[in-house]
């Protein structure tokens, strides 16, 4: 049985990014855990993009102030 993440590799970028438009509008339902592999698969495919890496640590920053 294949992985969320792997299941996520076969699909293309618009799929990905449809199914991240309809969590970002709140219609969606995905785990966080699945959210976090669609936008560092994401990254991975646009170089320009942040990791998900880099943006948990600035998420994170916000709250250590």
């Amino acid at each position: 049985m294949a992985s969320v993440r792997e299941y996520c590799e076969m699909m293309s970028t618009e799929q990905l990014q449809a199914l991240l438009q309809k969590e970002y509008e709140g219609k969606g339902n995905l785990p966080l855990l699945a959210i976090l592999d669609i936008c560092d698969l994401l990254s991975e495919r646009d170089p320009n993009k942040p990791n998900v890496e880099q943006l948990l640590h600035k998420l994170c920053e916000h709250y250590l102030q």
